[in-house]
């Protein structure tokens, strides 16, 4: 894995049980799969009512500063989520720009460690070696404990301030590297 200092662009990757790599228009229909409600319960960006194809073109159409990734179960070969990056977003002091994470996983694959799985990596063989400059900050929406856990489990803090979002409010974790714990503006 390979990644430009500041930039949230990774090449695909594996896991112990997963492959991580572009989203593509040929995943429509598995993933078209696993958006269910309970899903969109909890992200409130994926619109409603749901079209994969719609969805996966407005992704690829966001710009160079969006990574998508499909999440795949390695044993089966099946879609089982979906996690991006963004560069661009401002950090909790709103001095300088943080790398913004989101994810999404189908019901039937909750709580079974593959997010912690996916977030583990990225920041152990990415993160890390990189010399992360900026923070990389996670919005939860009220409700979603189990993705509070994850995030929690992996390193990332509860800020405990709230970000207003054009679906409503959430809460905003934050994850800094030790490079960046090192060498932050204080």
């Amino acid at each position: 894995m390979t990644i430009k200092e500041n930039s949230p662009k990774i090449n695909p990757f594996r896991t112990n049980r997963l492959i991580v790599r572009p989203l593509s228009i040929d995943d429509a229909s598995r993933i078209q799969h696993i958006v269910t409600k309970d899903v969109c319960e909890f992200v409130p960006e994926i619109p409603q009512p749901f079209s994969s194809v719609d969805w996966i073109n407005q992704k690829h159409e966001s710009g160079s500063h969006y990574m998508c990734h499909v999440v795949i179960l390695a044993e089966t070969n099946d879609i089982i989520g979906y996690f991006q990056m963004i560069n661009g977003s401002f950090n909790i002091k709103n001095d300088d720009y943080a790398i913004d994470i989101g994810y999404w996983f189908g019901k039937e694959f909750w709580n079974k460690g593959y997010c912690s799985e996916v977030l583990e990596k990225i920041i152990e063989c990415i993160v890390e070696p990189n010399n992360w400059s900026q923070e990389i900050v996670a919005l939860v929406y009220d409700g979603n404990n189990s993705s509070e856990r994850v995030l929690l489990k992996n390193g990332f803090r509860n800020s405990n301030l709230r970000s207003k979002t054009e679906h409503g409010e959430a809460k905003l974790f934050v994850y800094e590297s030790t490079y960046y714990k090192k060498h932050k503006k204080i």
